[in-house]
């Protein structure tokens, strides 16, 4: 196929809509998609695949910030790394073909923003769990486990654990996506949460919270709850556990329970609060309860009716974000109860990750089949693309890259 001659290069009234550069084109509208870049931490990752064309003479990848060109060769398939590129600047790339007529199309440019982020996302719908890019655009690669339910992350290293309910297994890789190790010795594990000293992971089916070492050996079992479905680490060795039939409890490793509230149907999300303590999200009740370290009522909050999940806010001020299915919203609900919402606007949000500094939010919503990344005021700064139904996002910020 000749790629010139057409109405959109030459001039002329020919056209021939069989050519992906013709405008009359049905896939690609005269801007077929040959060019990918994918981000990484102060890298960019090109792909290309180009048609063989009989009069296409060089095949050239541009980078449009400063016009120098990174790769020239021929048609086919071809992939480049651009190294030393600064994180948190957006960097767009084009894909240039010079023609025997001497003219050069100008394909789309595509765009990817480096940085330090290390994302991953479990996708309900694929029923995979994949590194993302830091742009949270793409997706660098999957795992080898098409059967995870929940997936946590080592903020300090950025590797990544994951749990199989019906294989009974809990798994660590690398950042990297190497495997560490597995743990095959539970029923039903459902809850994970990082530690300082390890890994804690709720097992529903056998009535168990354990904490394994960085090795994934055991370290501490408790076997006197009954369903616990979610642990979170509020320090070494100490966690909070919510059992399925509503009791939130406090768990030291070496002095036991040491607090217990009760007074829930259900806990549908918990999350770390100042000072030890707790935040509950009961929906029967439609209330936020915010929880000392002794299991007192410090606040109550109403209203809260569809939350999914709650995440604690980094920032002073012992604040939580809420993701709350029944209002289609992400909010931070601070700890005298005032609750300011996102502007931006979600389907089903479910998982909420935030950076350390408080200043970047990454929301998985299934509904929209992405997962959104944010600025602490709500500004859209990337968007997922190749997602079904993403439920969980977890993302490493090591170092931590402080936005203003």
């Amino acid at each position: 196929m000749l790629l010139a001659g057409l109405l959109v290069l030459s001039g002329c009234s020919t056209r021939e809509p069989s050519n992906p550069l013709d405008p009359d084109n049905a896939t690609t509208g005269g801007r077929p998609q040959w060019l990918t870049a994918f981000a990484d931490d102060g890298a960019v990752d090109l792909t290309w695949s180009v048609p063989r064309f009989e009069d296409v003479t060089e095949v050239r990848v541009v980078d449009l910030e400063d016009g120098s060109v990174i790769w020239t060769g021929g048609t086919g398939a071809g992939t480049a790394r651009q190294e030393g590129v600064p994180n948190g600047v957006p960097r767009r790339y084009r894909l240039d073909l010079r023609l025997r007529a001497g003219a050069v199309p100008e394909l789309p440019a595509v765009e990817a923003e480096p940085g330090e982020a290390v994302a991953w996302v479990l996708d309900s719908g694929s029923g995979r769990s994949s590194r993302m890019t830091p742009d949270a655009r793409d997706l660098r690669f999957d795992l080898p486990v098409t059967d995870a339910r929940i997936l946590r992350v080592d903020p300090d290293s950025g590797s990544v654990l994951l749990a199989d309910t019906f294989a009974g297994t809990v798994t660590l890789f690398d950042r990297d996506g190497g495997l560490r190790w597995v743990n095959a010795g539970f029923f039903a594990p459902v809850g994970l949460a990082r530690d300082p000293e390890g890994w804690w992971v709720a097992d529903a089916a056998a009535g168990t919270v354990t904490l394994l070492g960085p090795d994934g050996g055991l370290v501490f079992t408790d076997t006197t709850f009954v369903a616990p479905v979610e642990v979170i680490s509020v320090g070494a060795g100490l966690a909070w556990v919510a059992e399925d039939r509503g009791a939130v409890v406090r768990l030291d490793r070496r002095a036991g329970v040491t607090a217990r509230y009760e007074d829930l149907v259900t806990a549908a999300a918990i999350a770390s609060a100042p000072g030890g303590g707790v935040w509950i999200a009961e929906p029967f009740r439609e209330t936020l309860i915010r929880l000392s370290a002794e299991g007192t009522v410090r606040a109550e909050y109403g209203g809260y009716r569809g939350v999914v999940s709650l995440t604690a806010d980094p920032r002073p001020g012992g604040g939580v974000w809420v993701s709350d299915r029944n209002r289609a919203s992400v909010a931070r609900v601070d700890s005298a109860g005032m609750r300011t919402p996102l502007p931006a606007v979600f389907d089903a949000p479910s998982r909420v990750a935030i950076s350390p500094d408080g200043g970047e939010l990454w929301v998985a919503d299934p509904g929209a089949r992405a997962v959104f990344r944010l600025d602490r005021a709500g500004a859209l700064l990337g968007r997922s693309r190749s997602l079904g139904a993403p439920i969980t996002v977890a993302v490493a910020f090591h170092p931590a890259r402080v936005r203003p």
